[in-house]
Order: C-alpha cells, then sequence, then structure tokens
C-alpha cells in the first residue's frame, strides 16, 4: 500500500481549512499558487527519481530552452517543492519528497506529457551513461564518473524500467553497455543481468552497440558463477568481434574469454585468451588495457607455476597502469603481484603489496575488489602458518559480501586454493567452527585486522614445529619443504602446497641439504628425524 503514499495520508479534523485536510491537498494547493511556467517545470521534473543536477533539469524539462530553469528551480525550491541537496564534487543537486513526487507525476500523466517526458528523460541519461570508446578513455576521470553514476542510479533505473515497459530493447542494451565499467564495478549483478536478457533479444542491434552488452554480459554471468553462460556470452562476442574491423572489439572479445575461463578454473586456457587479448590490445595502440591483459597472463602463468614470466608480465604491466592512472586495474594488478611473491616464498612482499592493493581498491569505492583483495591477506595469514586466522578472516568476508549484495570474486583462481588449503591445515570441523566465527565480524573490523593487525598478532595457541628454532639454521619454509619431502610429495607436489614455483622449491631443497650436509633427500629426513626437526616415522610393528 506505501508504494502509493498520497491515497493513504487523509486522516485529519474536518474543520480545518480544505489545503490541510490532506496531504493531497496541501500539495495541490501549492502548485495551484505556481506560475504556468513553473507547474509545467514542476510536472517534467517528476520523470527524475532520487534527484537531479540543474545541468540534466535543462536537458529533460526546458523543451529545449533552458534559460529559465535556474529561476524555475529557485522557485521550486522556495515553494517547498523542491529540496536541495550536495551532489559529487559539491555539486548541487535537487529533489521531490515521494508524496511531492508522486502527486506530479499524476499532473503529467494527466495533461498526456508522461510519455515525451520518460523519452526525453531516458535519453538523458543515454548520454550520461555513455562514454568515449575504449581507446580514448580517461582512467583518471574514472572516480569522477563512478560517482556521478553512483548518485544517478536511480534515474538509470527509472529509464531502463520506462523503456521495458514500452518495449524499446534496443536503448536498453545500448544503456547498459555504454555504462559498462560502471556495472562491473558495482553490485547490482542480477538486476543488470534481467537488463540484458531484455535487451540482448533486440534483432538487427547495431554492432557497436551489441558488442558492448555483450561484453557486460560475459563478465557478470562469470562474477555470478554461470560459467556456461558467460562461456557462451563470450564465445558470441568472439565470434561477433571476428566479422568487425574495430581491434579494440576484438580485444575485449579475447578478455571475456579470458574472464570466463577464469572463473570456471581453467587457468591455462585464461592465459592463453588473456594473452590474445593484450596482444591485439597493442596492436590496436591502447597500452593501459593491453598492459592490463597482460598482467592478467601472468597472473594465471604465476599460478600454473610459470611464477618467473608471470612475474616479468606483472612487474611490466603495473607501471604503465600507475601512469594511466588506471586505479582499479591497478589495484587487481597489485593483487596479483603479491600473489606471486608468495609463490616466490616471500610474504613479507606479498603483506606489503596486498596492503597497498587494498588502499587502492578502496579509493575505488568497488566493494567487491576490497574484499577479493582482502582475501590475499588471508592468504599471507596462511603461508606464516596462522590457517584459523585465515579462515576467519574468509568467514568476515563471505560475511560482508552478503551484507553488501557482493556477488562474485576478485582473484578467483586464489580464493579456492587458500579456501583449499585452510581446509587442508585445520581439518573440515576446524574449518567450519573458524569460518563461523569470522562470518560474526563486521566489514569494518575485518579490514582492519586485514591490514593493520593480522600480521603481527601471535598464532593463537602453541606455535607450529615449522616456526620453533630449529638445528641446522633451517628457515621455517625449509622445515615445510623438509616436511613435504618425508611424506613422500614431489616437487612439483610441494609447489602446490605451499603456493611456489617448482624452481623455488628446488632452490630450498638444495638448500636445506647443504645446510644439513645431507648427500641426498633420504638422508636429510633421516637426520632431521633424529634430532627432532621432524617427528620420528610411526612405528608399523
Amino acid at each position: 500500500r506505501l508504494e502509493k503514499r498520497l491515497p493513504l495520508l487523509t486522516g485529519c479534523s474536518r474543520d480545518l481549512p480544505a489545503r490541510q485536510r490532506t496531504m493531497r491537498d496541501a500539495i495541490a494547493w501549492s502548485y495551484d499558487l505556481l506560475a504556468p511556467e513553473e507547474r509545467a517545470l514542476f510536472r517534467r521534473l517528476a520523470v527524475f527519481a532520487g534527484g537531479f543536477a540543474l545541468e540534466a533539469a535543462g536537458a529533460v524539462a526546458a523543451d529545449g530552452d533552458d534559460s529559465g530553469v535556474l529561476a524555475g528551480v529557485a522557485a521550486l525550491v522556495d515553494k517547498s517543492l523542491l529540496r536541495r541537496e550536495a551532489g559529487p564534487g559539491g555539486e548541487p543537486r535537487f529533489a521531490m519528497l515521494e508524496t511531492v513526487r508522486e502527486f506530479a507525476q499524476e499532473r503529467l500523466a494527466a495533461g498526456g506529457e508522461a510519455e515525451a517526458a520518460g523519452d526525453a528523460h531516458a535519453a538523458w541519461c543515454l548520454g550520461l551513461a555513455t562514454r568515449p570508446g575504449r581507446a580514448l578513455r580517461n582512467f583518471r576521470e574514472e572516480g569522477g564518473r563512478v560517482a556521478r553514476l553512483d548518485a544517478d542510479l536511480p534515474n538509470l533505473r527509472a529509464a531502463v524500467a520506462h523503456l521495458q515497459e514500452r518495449g524499446r530493447r534496443l536503448e536498453v542494451m545500448r544503456l547498459v553497455g555504454a555504462a559498462d565499467e560502471y556495472w562491473t564495478q558495482r553490485p547490482h549483478l542480477h538486476e543488470v543481468r534481467r537488463w540484458l536478457e531484455f535487451g540482448l533479444a533486440a534483432p538487427d542491434a547495431p554492432a557497436a552497440v551489441r558488442a558492448g552488452a555483450l561484453h557486460v554480459a560475459a563478465v557478470l554471468a562469470s562474477w555470478g558463477g554461470e560459467t556456461d553462460a558467460a562461456a557462451s556470452f563470450a564465445t558470441e562476442a568472439l565470434a561477433f568481434a571476428r566479422k568487425q574491423s574495430d581491434l579494440l572489439v576484438l580485444g575485449c572479445a579475447f578478455y571475456d574469454l579470458g574472464v570466463a575461463r577464469e572463473h570456471c578454473g581453467d587457468a591455462a586456457g585464461s592465459a592463453a585468451a588473456y594473452g590474445e587479448s593484450a596482444a591485439i590490445y597493442r596492436a590496436a595502440g591502447s597500452e593501459a588495457w593491453a598492459a592490463f591483459a597482460m598482467a592478467e597472463t601472468g597472473d594465471k602463468l604465476a599460478w600454473g607455476g610459470e611464477v618467473e614470466t608471470g612475474v616479468r608480465l606483472i612487474d611490466e604491466a603495473i607501471p604503465v597502469l600507475r601512469r594511466e592512472g588506471f586505479r582499479w586495474g591497478t589495484a587487481l594488478v597489485l593483487g596479483h603481484r603479491a600473489y606471486a611473491a608468495l609463490s616466490e616464498g616471500d610474504p613479507d612482499q606479498a603483506a606489503r603489496l596486498f596492503d597497498e592493493a587494498l588502499i587502492a581498491a578502496g579509493e575505488t569505492g568497488d566493494t567487491r575488489l576490497v574484499l577479493g583483495t582482502t582475501v590475499g591477506v588471508a592468504a599471507v595469514a596462511l603461508a606464516l602458518r596462522y590457517p584459523a586466522r585465515t579462515a576467519r578472516l574468509l568467514g568476515a568476508i563471505e560475511a560482508a559480501k552478503s551484507n553488501e549484495g557482493v556477488v562474485g570474486q576478485i582473484h578467483p583462481l586464489h580464493t579456492r586454493r587458500v579456501a583449499e588449503r585452510a581446509k587442508s591445515d585445520l581439518g573440515e570441523a576446524t574449518f567450519v567452527a573458524a569460518f563461523e566465527e569470522g562470518r560474526g565480524m563486521a566489514l569494518a573490523n575485518a579490514l582492519a585486522d586485514a591490514r593493520t593487525t593480522l600480521l603481527r598478532e601471535p598464532p593463537l595457541g602453541p606455535r607450529p614445529a615449522s616456526e620453533r628454532a630449529t638445528p641446522f639454521g633451517l628457515t621455517p619454509r625449509e622445515v615445510e619443504v623438509l616436511t613435504l619431502i618425508a611424506a613422500g610429495r614431489t616437487d612439483k607436489e610441494i609447489a602446490a602446497a605451499l603456493f611456489l614455483s617448482p624452481r623455488t622449491v628446488h632452490h630450498h631443497v638444495a638448500n636445506l641439504l647443504a645446510k644439513m650436509e645431507a648427500a641426498n633427500r633420504a638422508a636429510a629426513v633421516t637426520m632431521a628425524r633424529s634430532t627432532g626437526v621432524l617427528a620420528e616415522e610411526p612405528s608399523t610393528a
């Protein structure tokens, strides 16, 4: 019943003046006092949901002549039919109370103006969403643009609803595709996917419009765990792009395929697709996008054990992304580099990089990126042998995602590995208990824990054997490697278990053999057991 407020607000004393008997009467009395041009402006401004700036009022409600809009808006503010609010960057915005807006919408419909006003509003929203093509984007302006779209999100929703009611699929697809970077940074995944389902049914859409919509659809489907749909969208985008002459469209399609494969767990296939994307972007002269795709390639290679090659690609990309002012991309790629540092056996460097990545992610306002980066700090805790703290932090992140309406995962391959390793270290029951404990943590506490206390507090309970002083001067990492050697693991299996490359494992093995003056691995295990570095092998008698 509260969808329509005015009919409910009727109770009052009958001896009051008519204008005070109902809310509708009060608003109508104020409306009747307006000059004709003020009434027209008031009615047309009802198409705005959640507020508007003066520029928007002039574009939508002024019949092509916005010379009187400022005076008209000022008059409506004076008469309490509009409220002034602060917008992004201090820009003034104006809004109606919902009861007032409902009255204005009734008058707009009664005058036969609703269709035209809705069309003008939708056209303005499309202009707001549209940005320069991928080759011309100024990443340094990204923050201001996203903040503006945040402020006008209710208007974008209202415009899509207007277009859907009238079956205008092409315009819905155009509006969603035009603001691709916004929808991929904000937690409106399911809502936008429904819009795209409606829009992509449009027949004979222009190439550029369909390409933009397929890009958003592929990425959002990947993040939403709809792996089959993501692969389908990405494959269609690629087939579609091959028929075009625009290299940037083709590079984006290969990027979408990389995202889809990554979320399916196919690191090798993802690396190949990202690599194609980077080469095509480079050929198109788009340095920033080429660097971003190159870093994604490096991350997947490092995840698969080719750490040196992956690190080289990531390190080459980071200064380019910084120079271009691509904050979102920089935050993500710093996380990639931090995971590579873990693979290199350097948790201290990884902690510093994740801390920097968290700061950069926070500046974007993208909660998904912030939470995904926080998982990386849980990975550092795991590398330092704090699996219970890791499980608690993972639980806190999951709760924050639910509370914030966030769907999908940044760094999906790494996140799965961290959770699986923590569960293996703790055992199923202990992991679940710690995870559930973490779910009771607030988002702010989880982030503070990740950035300031996670790596400074001692572990709960007795310290693992790998962290105690050992004979032969072995480091904790070398003890871990030796423990896995004793368990019969190969270098490749040790690398997977410890987030290291096989080459790094080989280096650790050579070091511990030299320190122990052992002729081979079996001799090292025997010496370690006899000196208490490792527990004695259980008797089979």
